[in-house]
């Protein structure tokens, strides 16, 4: 029998790889175009206004001093109106207050108004 150191016995090996590699393909296109389109809405809002009627009042009151500039009360504005006047000695009189009393007014306010919307379209176009 021969000793097997003699004589070596070489197998081959063979081994398979793989290489992925990437290619871009165009399979379609897309078109994509946009327009703006005016649409007529109604409009309804209740609109509301604030305005001051005038009204003097008379007050001949003799003051010691000067009064505040004016006095806000809840539904009026108080503006004092004074003069000096000569005596045997200057004194203050309130000749008369201005007050200016607040009105509010409310409306419905109606009005076809004009607003602008976008619109997209977009298309896919096959690739031949």
């Amino acid at each position: 029998m021969e000793n097997q150191n003699d004589k070596d016995i070489v197998i081959p090996v063979i081994q398979e790889q793989v290489s992925v590699e990437k290619e871009v393909v165009t399979t379609a296109s897309l078109c994509v175009s946009k327009t703006v389109e005016e649409v007529r809405q109604p409009l309804s809002a209740l609109l509301m206004s604030e305005s001051y009627d005038v009204q003097r009042v008379s007050k001949q009151e003799i003051l010691t001093e000067a009064p505040d500039r004016y006095r806000q009360l809840p539904d009026r504005i108080i503006i004092p109106v004074v003069e000096e006047q000569v005596v045997v000695q200057k004194r203050l009189v309130l000749v008369e207050e201005i007050h200016l009393i607040r009105r509010e007014t409310k409306r419905e306010f109606h009005d076809d108004i004009t607003l602008k919307k976008e619109i997209v379209k977009v298309e896919r176009k096959p690739t031949v």
